[in-house]
């Protein structure tokens, strides 16, 4: 696994794929997996993303899965476990996909949390979605109304 610092985020790549995390916004995130996505390389996704549910705020998380091929069954555990312990602190998570195997990963995800994962198989609404997080969480910048819901610590 190699890590790589970015100017929003880092990136995790390996023989066999890579993943990017994004900082939209104040708690809000764009994970974008290419090829295979593997548990192994969840701890720095996780490190980010809870510093924020530690500050107070309520996460959105956005996957794009578009270019994702596979991943390993592990993978999807891990992310249900985490998500089940951390429901309380996160936003539903938009995930796009385009493959059949993700989208049998999300329905199964869905059936035992209850629709934690909103599906796109459309970009245009998957941007949307993205837009309207970033807008929720920057009070005052681009017409942003600051009526993002903040957790007391």
């Amino acid at each position: 696994m190699r890590h790589r610092e970015t100017s929003d985020g880092f990136v995790v790549e390996h023989d066999r794929g890579s993943a990017r995390f994004q900082r939209l916004a104040e708690g809000v995130s764009l994970t974008t997996y290419v090829g295979l996505a593997r548990a192994r390389d969840i701890p720095p996704f996780r490190v980010e993303v809870e510093a924020w549910i530690r500050r107070g705020l309520r996460v959105a998380m956005f996957v794009d899965a578009s270019a994702l091929d596979a991943y390993e069954t592990e993978f999807r555990r891990e992310w249900t476990s985490w998500i089940a312990a951390h429901r309380a602190s996160l936003e539903p998570t938009h995930m796009l996909f385009r493959s059949r195997i993700v989208e049998l990963g999300v329905g199964i995800v869905n059936s035992l949390l209850g629709g934690v994962i909103v599906p796109h198989s459309r970009r245009g609404e998957f941007d949307q979605a993205i837009w309207l997080a970033c807008r929720r969480a920057t009070p005052g910048d681009a017409g942003g109304s600051g009526d993002r819901e903040h957790r007391s610590a």
